[in-house]
């Protein structure tokens, strides 16, 4: 897994929701962890094959393109 901080403050919970909009899932870094720090991060799994991993990347690209403008 990953454990990816997003850039400019952006928060992980509203980010995986926006990635779920695109089919693909990530957790939000607030469930994982006790520090209130945690709130801009979000938890990636790659144990997938290969080409699902490719169209999850071009989802939590699409997401992140669209994120904040909705």
């Amino acid at each position: 897994t990953l454990w990816a901080k997003l850039p400019g403050g952006a928060d992980g919970g509203a980010f995986a929701q926006a990635a779920l909009r695109h089919g693909v899932a990530v957790v939000p870094g607030r469930l994982l962890s006790a520090s209130a720090l945690s709130h801009g991060y979000v938890r990636i799994a790659y144990t997938q094959p290969p080409d699902r991993l490719r169209a999850a990347a071009d989802g939590l690209a699409a997401a992140w393109d669209g994120f904040g403008r909705c």
